[in-house]
C-alpha cells in the first residue's frame, strides 16, 4: 500500500486563499512534503516548480513512523490519507471489481495509525485537515469520530463552505459528472496537546516499568527453582555415593 501523506502550511487548512504572488512575495512557510512513493514526490516538485516555492522540503518516508523527522512540530498538517478510492470509480471503473472488504479494513487501520502518529507532531492550536477520495464511513466520519472520541485535545472546527453534505463529522463531497467523490475534516489541537502528550509518556513509561518487574519476578522465580533442584539432586548424590 502506497502511503499519501503531505505535511505542509496550507491556505485550505484556515479557509483563506493565498495566491501565487503571496507565496513569491513573502517564501517564509517551510512546506515539507512526505510520500514514500519517489515517483509521487517527484511530481510533487514538478507540480510546486511554477510558484518558485524556495522553502519547499521533498521527504522519502513513512507517515506511521517519525525517523525521517528532526523533532519539529507542525503549525498545520494536511493528510491526504491512503484510502479505497471509491470517490474516484467514475475515472477507475475496476475499483469496484478490485476493491474487498478486507482491503477497507486494514486501510482503516492504517490511516488510523498515520492520523495518531501525525497528531503527536501537531503543535497545540494546530491544524490537521484529515482528506480522503474515498465516500465510505469508515473510512472517513467514522474515522474521525473514533478519533475525536479518543482524543481530548482534538476539536472538530466545522467547513462552512457551499458544496457537498455536511457529514456527522466533516464534509463529504459525493461524485458526480463533474466531480470526484472527496472528504474532509478539519481539527484544532487545543492547549493541552502537550500536557496529554507527557501523560501518555508517562503511562508508556509505567507500562515498561511494570513489564520490567514482571520479567524479573519471572527469571527470578526460574532461577529460584533451578537452585532448589540443584540442591535437591546433590543431596540426592549424597546418599548414593559411599562416605
Amino acid at each position: 500500500i502506497n502511503l499519501r501523506c503531505f505535511l505542509k502550511l496550507l491556505p485550505w487548512c484556515s479557509n483563506k486563499f493565498i495566491d501565487k504572488s503571496a507565496y513569491q512575495k513573502n517564501n517564509l512557510a517551510k512546506i515539507i512534503t512526505l510520500d514514500n512513493s519517489l515517483e509521487r514526490l517527484e511530481s510533487v516538485e514538478q507540480n510546486t516548480q511554477p510558484f518558485n516555492i524556495k522553502t519547499i522540503e521533498i521527504i522519502e518516508g513513512n507517515a506511521q513512523r517519525q525517523d525521517w523527522r528532526n523533532g519539529e512540530l507542525f503549525d498545520k498538517i494536511l493528510l491526504d490519507a491512503p484510502c479505497s478510492a471509491t470517490g474516484v470509480i467514475r475515472r477507475h471503473p475496476d475499483i469496484k471489481l478490485l476493491r474487498k472488504p478486507k482491503d477497507i479494513t486494514a486501510l482503516a487501520a492504517l490511516q488510523k495509525d498515520i492520523l495518531e502518529n501525525l497528531w503527536l507532531m501537531l503543535k497545540p492550536g494546530g491544524i490537521l485537515l484529515y482528506t480522503t477520495c474515498s465516500i465510505l464511513k469508515s473510512e472517513n466520519e467514522q474515522q474521525i469520530e473514533h478519533f475525536l472520541n479518543n482524543h481530548q485535545n482534538a476539536k472538530e472546527i466545522k467547513i462552512n463552505l457551499n458544496w457537498g453534505i455536511d457529514a456527522s463529522v466533516g464534509k463529504q463531497n459525493l461524485p458526480s459528472h463533474e466531480f470526484d467523490g472527496f472528504y474532509y475534516a478539519k481539527l484544532k489541537k487545543n492547549n493541552g496537546g502537550i500536557a496529554l502528550l507527557n501523560n501518555q509518556n508517562k503511562i508508556s513509561l509505567y507500562s515498561q516499568i511494570n513489564n520490567f518487574i514482571k520479567t524479573y519476578k519471572l527469571i527470578l522465580l526460574y532461577l529460584l527453582s533451578y537452585l532448589a533442584l540443584f540442591y535437591y539432586a546433590q543431596s540426592q548424590m549424597s546418599h548414593l555415593l559411599p562416605a
